[in-house]
Order: C-alpha cells, then sequence, then structure tokens
C-alpha cells in the first residue's frame, strides 16, 4: 500500500515506493480502477481530505473492485477520482 500525500489525492498517481506514515486509515469503502483512474465514494475521498488536513501522509487500506464489478454496481457510478 503506498503512502498517499496531499499531493497524490489530487494528481491521482498512485505508484511509488512504500514509505512511513503517520496514520493507517482503514476504510469499509471499495475503490475501484477506471479508465486509468482510481475512483472513490465522494464521501470517502472527503474524509481522506478532512484527514490530511492535519496530517501529511496516510497509508490507505480499502477492498477493491475490478472495473467489471465496478460496472455491474450502480453504487459506484458516483465515484470521484482520487
Amino acid at each position: 500500500m503506498p503512502a498517499m500525500s496531499a499531493d497524490h489525492l489530487h494528481d491521482g498517481t498512485a505508484e511509488q515506493a512504500i514509505r512511513p506514515a503517520e496514520h493507517l486509515l482503514v476504510l469499509p469503502v471499495p475503490f475501484c480502477h477506471r479508465d486509468g483512474r482510481i475512483l472513490v465514494e465522494s464521501q470517502a475521498l472527503m474524509g481522506m481530505h478532512r484527514w490530511l488536513e492535519n496530517f501529511q501522509t496516510l497509508i490507505i487500506a480499502a477492498p477493491t473492485l475490478s472495473a467489471a464489478q465496478a460496472e455491474a454496481d450502480p453504487s459506484t457510478r458516483a465515484s470521484r477520482s482520487v
């Protein structure tokens, strides 16, 4: 799991070396890959932004969906790019 900074939430990059982080945040909300982007439900994304207002680094642990699973699940259609 890569450590994400506030910059990584905005630029969509997720491939990087694992490095120490201040917190491990476990989210029960699935992330999915679609059209080369990482998507997550908007309320979870807002929550990650709130955490990053107070801490510079987080490691996020969350389930993932394949593109086919995401397409079959109508709740993922409102997902926003990480």
